[in-house]
């Protein structure tokens, strides 16, 4: 699970980029909200690793937008789970099994790409 963590770490720092992604400035509006530390790449980074992992996120949008959304929040806008637990109402435990879920769901897609 730790090498699909890094991975969507890589992922959050290429997306902000915008650079070949799916996500406009306009949906980005969280990201002001913010506070941005710099980060770089960990591991081997190229753009066939970061589009593969781009599209096994937007699969996951297909499958559960709320979920794909929250993994964007949490890798791309850097929003840490009690963050977003507070903005949700929710308790933080639940924001992190949900963002579990989500990796998993990342990392049986990029498994199926033979990237893990």
């Amino acid at each position: 699970m730790k090498q699909v963590k890094q991975l969507l770490e890589n992922w959050g720092v290429w997306a902000r980029c915008r650079l070949g992604t799916e996500y406009a400035p306009v949906a980005m509006g969280m990201m002001d909200a913010v506070e941005w530390e710099s980060r770089t790449y960990r591991g081997e980074w190229n753009d066939d690793i970061a589009l593969a992992v781009d599209r096994a996120v937007a699969e996951l949008g297909r499958f559960d937008e709320d979920l794909r959304e929250l993994m964007f929040q949490h890798y791309v806008c850097n929003a840490s789970a009690r963050h977003l637990a507070r903005l949700a109402g929710i308790h933080h435990a639940r924001i992190g099994r949900d963002i579990e879920r989500g990796e998993m769901w990342v990392a049986a897609r990029l498994h199926n790409e033979v990237l893990l």
